[in-house]
């Protein structure tokens, strides 16, 4: 029922512009879940999910605003929401890893688990660049990349709880974090 509403309310309200847009963006989703989560599920050599999850919301955040922004702004808050999207992934694979491992999935938390201390110091890292990114750049693109910094940095906090909270509570926090756009979008409003 929610679907259908929705689907509805973006049929009556969104322009063709916008509906042709997330029409092809449901291309390289549907793609996705059949080779990941179907056809190929468990093989080794199949690109790991993190990248594949946080280059599909990253051409989601940016296939809508490409035709009216300047191309140098979309490039560089793309290139930020990916970075924040990919640290997402990345931590929740490696508080998941062991659900991963019992399904057969393959992850970078896997395949790198010797290496765990870099997840727990990208979004840091995430949050530095979007920072830096703050200083020069049009007004929009500073507003992304404030919402990127501010979003690294609750992951970070996240992910220094997650031992204390537990991998369920985690991962909704993980997805929660990323929803910092909706400050300046209800403060614009």
């Amino acid at each position: 029922v929610v679907a259908l509403a929705y689907i509805a309310l973006a049929l009556s309200a969104l322009p063709a512009r916008d509906l042709l847009a997330g029409a092809l963006l449901l291309v390289p989703v549907l793609l996705y879940l059949l080779s990941h989560q179907l056809v190929h599920r468990h093989r080794r050599w199949r690109a790991p999910k993190e990248l594949i999850v946080a280059a599909l919301v990253t051409c989601g955040a940016a296939i809508f605003v490409t035709a009216t922004a300047q191309p140098g702004a979309v490039l560089s808050s793309a290139s930020l929401i990916g970075l924040v999207c990919f640290t997402n992934c990345a931590l929740i694979s490696a508080w998941e890893r062991e659900v991963d491992e019992s399904h057969g999935q393959t992850s970078l938390a896997i395949d790198a688990a010797e290496h765990h201390w870099v997840f727990s110091q990208l979004p840091w890292l995430v949050a530095v660049i979007a920072a830096l990114a703050c200083v020069e750049t049009t007004a929009d693109a500073r507003v992304v990349a404030a919402c990127v910094s501010a979003s690294a940095v609750f992951l970070a906090l996240i992910d220094r709880a997650e031992p204390r909270i537990g991998w369920h509570a985690a991962r909704v926090l993980a997805d929660v974090a990323l929803l910092t756009p909706l400050v300046p979008l209800w403060w614009w409003r």
